[in-house]
């Protein structure tokens, strides 16, 4: 949720948040998230470079929190000396868990955001995360290659695929492109699967189709076709 309210008239304002704008530098990234080991801006960082160059223009700052229902939303009203000023609202879930800590992070997240968000600075999570109790996603192993066996169609399994799709055409369109790559054509490979009484191209099941890209991307297969093809010519 985000509402914005405003004067009739912001002329001063505008004029003085286009100066204080072109004066501010970036926050300086004092804190890190232990969860996503990443640096970020903390809340005092940001107010830091908000806040003294906004005074200096003639612009104050407030943030008013509240609470309605499971949601934490917070105001931020950008005052000018001449009696006009900008207002925001943004509101934040709260989730299950609804305890003083839970509402500060909540808090503390939302104060930053709107401060970075209207000012134009860097937006980097952190506490944003506790706030949406999102968790961290693990690292994904790399998956090892299995020993190879010799395939009843010739083709050899346990190679590692890198791709992971399961769409028979997906598969078909790759092997056609490391038949292109080596010289060859699906035409080529359909004549060779035929002649050595195994499934062309278009007849193979989703497995022979993975098994077939993986002898040839990962095996000796196109060195096969290539020595069968040249034998026949």
């Amino acid at each position: 949720m985000q509402l914005y309210g405003v004067t009739e008239t912001c002329t001063d304002l505008f004029t003085a948040l286009i100066k204080a704008q072109s004066e501010m530098g970036s926050a300086v990234k004092d804190a890190k998230n232990p969860h996503f080991r990443h640096g970020y801006a903390s809340l005092s960082s940001v107010i830091d470079a908000i806040i003294p160059v906004l005074n200096a223009n003639g612009v104050g700052v407030l943030q008013l929190p509240s609470i309605e229902g499971s949601e934490v939303r917070l105001t931020t009203i950008l005052m000018h000396s001449s009696g006009q000023r900008l207002s925001s609202t943004v509101g934040a879930p709260l989730g299950k868990k609804q305890d003083a800590q839970a509402v500060g992070s909540a808090i503390t997240y939302l104060r930053r955001y709107s401060l970075q968000s209207i000012m134009g600075l860097p937006v980097e999570d952190d506490d944003g995360n506790a706030a949406s109790r999102r968790q961290p996603q693990r690292r994904q192993v790399p998956e090892t290659a299995a020993p190879t066996q010799s395939h009843p169609h010739g083709f050899r399994q346990g190679d590692k695929v890198t791709p992971t799709t399961s769409r028979p055409r997906d598969w078909a369109a790759l092997i056609a492109a490391e038949l292109e790559g080596a010289g060859l054509t699906v035409q080529q490979f359909n004549v060779w699967a035929m002649k050595s009484n195994r499934q062309p191209l278009g007849g193979m099941t989703p497995p022979n189709l993975k098994n077939a890209y993986s002898w040839l991307a990962h095996g000796n297969g196109l060195a096969v076709i290539k020595a069968t093809i040249s034998e026949r010519v």
